[in-house]
């Protein structure tokens, strides 16, 4: 094998523009966890970006089998780079932006790429396969040419065969050896791990050349102090000729059967096709102001995404950092680690659920997964109005199938980690806006009844060190280790923010919950009604007297050892915006005013005041610079939700109010065709210029905003 010097002597011309392009990321889905991305630029600036990260059965990670392509225009003796590369200590291949052909990108129905040459365009398209783990790729020449000169195309495959969360590195464990034929190559890199295989509709010539390059250079992990590292094996070199009105397709899969690159390609356009159709016929968002049409259409799509088929029973928050391509110590390189550990409450799950027809929500792309109270927070906004109800209802018995002592879990995993006081709590959130979508609560009496007061029963009997309920009807949580409350951020094993005690917006939750149990109940005429009701009135009489602050007008945030925090933070508008309040109109509106002036930024609600001590206006830096800005002064879209059902609800002017929304939802449609194109951010600085940061597609941040796009519609 050969190997790219690691020392190279190479002077770095590139122009600014470059570092520009690498901050819009691409990103299309498989609808089962895994996914293809990259910058526009096709330049990885994370270890999560690949042309095929697979999400696999039975194991609770994701995978970068195929990292990119490296790929070359062949053309009247002339050689075009298509892409470029970002290598140790900072330098990219090519060396100027000229060196690739002129490139636009657009994203309306699949991600396209437009080379443009004096004689041609080079457009090449990707798309995934839906519910597989499989990659396709068409390549189509344009030209209004007479007698074009040959044109060959030159791709390199560079395997990465990592975690997502992981690195690669050069080892000896790996085979690079190929299977191959004219249309058709196959390598199976590492024992254990599923082989890769390409399909091609033409002729290919293949030329089996393994190589390794090395340090390839991930700019958005070493910003973040990470491991930013990585070197891809190239197993083989295809080399394919293009001509005007024959398209390139081909397929890229770890799957067992693979359907030929043409009928897949064709197959998944049409399903996409009827699909868009169908969102648009539900679709009741009307314009929101001029030019929406498309951004509505786009905000839609993106709330797609985040629904999963999930490929397995587990997706692990903070997966062990496990490379197979690094792991050159041992002789288990590629063997994909057991699960067939799990516990008893799992086990009995299992055996009784139809796993085929589940369906879940990832939390953002590309490194959340399945998490309980962001998939609450979402449901609404992503499935309402899209005539989905049975999958909004899957999803939520998937949860409650892992429901423990009241607790669904935050995150599904191996196991399950019962780490969220609030997520239950959301659960009746969701259910209330799918009671009211669909106008009927019977289905909640013959689906969910029993699960909602299995819930309701556990925490007003609670006593543990995550739950505790109090004679005055509140509910106390949290440790020092971990407040258990959405502000979780933890740093050498401590919160961040130590919210334990009484916690407004979990207190706030609990409020609805409990009115929302005494409304079912007496429809449904159970005599739990009574408990239900004793409680609400104890929570009335207690709520106001333990968090109001008269002489500041709002809410303190949390109530511990007979102390209350007076931080000003956007937690307490879910007192005024959820459907039963525990607070008078007078005090709603002095809070949506507060908030309003000290915390709403053109993207989100700052989570902290920027005159408070703790303020961080900017999340970057290290683990511990982020962790500390995470919740005291970023912004986060989600928030405008509640912040805006709140506005609509103690506003005296509705059609003022309305108009404030929709100048807020029109923030984002320039944000659309930035950072995660197509999609919303999980966070922005809470000061100008307001950058986004974080995950670059965040469910309850489309969600939110597409909610309340239905809202003010």
């Amino acid at each position: 094998m050969e190997t790219l010097l690691e020392n190279t002597q190479l002077i770095n011309h590139t122009a600014p523009k470059i570092n520009t392009l690498l901050d819009h990321e691409w990103l299309d889905d498989n609808g089962i966890g895994g996914y293809a991305s990259s910058t526009i630029v096709n330049c990885h600036s994370r270890k999560y970006h690949g042309l095929l990260v697979a999400a696999l059965k039975d194991t609770s990670d994701r995978y970068v089998f195929l990292s990119k392509f490296n790929e070359r225009l062949d053309y009247d003796e002339q050689s075009y780079l298509l892409n470029f590369h970002y290598y140790k200590p900072g330098v990219f291949i090519p060396f100027n932006e000229e060196e690739i052909l002129p490139l636009s990108f657009d994203f309306d129905k699949r991600n396209q790429w437009i080379y443009k040459h004096k004689d041609f365009h080079l457009e090449k398209e990707l798309q995934m396969v839906n519910g597989e783990n499989t990659v396709l790729l068409k390549y189509s020449i344009k030209t209004k040419k007479k007698n074009l000169s040959a044109i060959k195309l030159n791709l390199k495959p560079l395997l990465a065969y990592r975690s997502f969360h992981g690195n690669s590195y050069q080892n000896d464990n790996i085979n690079l050896d190929c299977a191959h034929g004219d249309n058709y190559c196959s390598i199976s890199p590492y024992q254990g791990l599923p082989e890769i295989k390409f399909n091609f509709n033409n002729k290919a010539v293949i030329s089996p050349h393994p190589f390794w390059y090395k340090n390839f250079l991930f700019k958005e992990e070493e910003a973040r102090s990470y491991d930013a590292n990585d070197d891809l094996a190239c197993p083989a070199n295809f080399e394919f000729e293009l001509k005007a009105g024959e398209d390139l397709y081909i397929s890229i899969s770890v799957e067992d059967s693979v359907t030929e690159a043409k009928q897949a390609w064709q197959e998944e356009s049409k399903r996409r096709e009827r699909f868009s159709n169908q969102l648009k016929q539900t679709n009741k968002i009307k314009s929101l102001f001029n030019g929406s049409k498309d951004f509505i259409a786009n905000l839609n799509h993106a709330a797609q995404k985040f629904i999963i088929k999930p490929s397995s029973n587990s997706t692990d928050r903070h997966p062990a950092k496990h490379s197979f391509a690094s792991d050159v110590d041992t002789k288990k390189v590629g063997t994909v680690q057991s699960t067939s550990s799990v516990s008893k409450d799992k086990e009995d799950f299992l055996s009784k659920s139809n796993h085929n027809d589940e369906y879940s929500i990832i939390a953002g792309y590309h490194w959340f997964g399945e998490w309980g109270r962001d998939t609450m927070i979402s449901l609404p906004g992503l499935l309402l109005d899209t005539n989905q109800d049975d999958i909004y209802k899957k999803i939520l018995r998937r949860f409650l199938n892992y429901q423990q002592d009241g607790l669904i879990p935050n995150i599904i995993g191996s196991p399950p980690a019962y780490n969220s006081v609030d997520a239950s709590l959301w659960l009746f959130w969701a259910v209330q806006q799918l009671e009211t979508n669909t106008g009927s609560n019977k289905w909640i009496k013959e689906e969910f009844w029993e699960d909602l007061k299995n819930i309701f029963i556990a925490y007003s009997t609670s006593n543990t060190d995550k739950l505790r309920y109090q004679e005055n009807g509140l509910i106390e949580s949290g440790t020092e280790q971990d407040s258990l409350s959405w502000m979780d951020a933890c740093l050498d094993g401590s919160s961040v923010i130590p919210r334990r005690g009484a916690i407004v917006e979990i207190n706030a939750l609990w409020y609805n919950a409990v009115c929302y149990t005494e409304q079912l109940a007496k429809s449904f005429k159970d005599p739990i009604i009574d408990k239900a009701t004793e409680i609400k009135t104890k929570i009335e009489e207690s709520f106001t007297k333990t968090f109001y602050i008269p002489e500041k007008k709002y809410l303190g945030d949390f109530y511990n050892e007979a102390k209350l925090n007076q931080q000003l933070r956007p937690n307490q508008l879910l007192a005024c915006s959820l459907p039963f309040s525990p607070i008078d109109i007078k005090i709603a509106q002095e809070i949506v005013e507060a908030c309003t002036q000290k915390l709403l930024t053109p993207f989100g609600m700052r989570t902290l005041t920027p005159d408070d001590v703790n303020y961080q206006g900017h999340y970057q830096g290290d683990t511990h610079s982020r962790d500390r800005a995470y919740h005291n002064g970023t912004a986060w879209p989600w928030l405008l939700g509640p912040y805006g059902e709140a506005l609509l609800r103690t506003s005296s002017d509705k059609t003022q109010a309305k108009k404030t929304i929709k100048k807020i939802i029109g923030n984002f449609e320039q944000h659309l065709s930035e950072s995660g194109i197509t999609s919303i951010s999980e966070i922005f600085d809470g000061d100008s210029p307001y950058q986004a940061r974080g995950c670059i597609a965040q469910a309850w941040s489309v969600a939110e905003i597409r909610r309340l796009a239905l809202l003010v519609s």
